[in-house]
């Protein structure tokens, strides 16, 4: 148990990533040394699935192979991994410049703002949008809806009372 606590480096091969998102990130959690992650022939085909990644932000340099992760042609690719990794530098064999993180920062925060503006505009605050969650930008949903106004009346989609 104390050599695999010591790990710094991990290379997954022909394991695909819904599988890797669930029984293998909730593990490498607990690994507070693993900096290198190699990812190759995973099936990463989404952004989304690059959130996932979030939980893991003492990574200091990511390679994910062209061939089987489909995500790597992505133009947002290395921006989205570079925002959520602050730690970062290097990623796919290339250095991370500050004017890349600079740029993923602004790019990803505008994006961030957008994603709230509609979870505020659908009044979706008790089920957020998963990006959200994943990037920290709201609350876990909570069991109980928080209600607003006084006592009844007619149901339906009416308007909460903010102002």
């Amino acid at each position: 148990a104390s050599r695999l606590a010591d790990t710094v480096g991990l290379t997954l091969s022909f394991y695909r990533f819904d599988k890797i998102a669930s029984r293998v990130i909730p593990k490498l959690r607990t690994l507070r040394r693993l900096r290198e992650l190699h990812l190759e022939h995973t099936e990463l085909h989404s952004l989304q699935q690059l959130l996932t990644f979030s939980c893991l932000p003492g990574l200091t340099a990511v390679k994910i192979s062209v061939e089987g992760n489909p995500v790597v042609g992505n133009p947002h690719f290395r921006s989205l991994l570079i925002a959520l990794l602050p730690t970062l530098r290097s990623l796919n064999g290339l250095e991370v410049t500050s004017e890349q993180r600079e740029s993923a920062d602004r790019q990803w925060r505008r994006l961030k703002r957008l994603y709230r503006m509609a979870r505020d505009c659908l009044h979706a605050r008790h089920a957020p949008l998963p990006f959200l969650h994943a990037m920290h930008l709201s609350d876990p949903p909570s069991a109980t809806p928080a209600r607003r106004g006084g006592t009844g009346g007619g149901g339906g989609a009416g308007a909460s009372g903010t102002a």
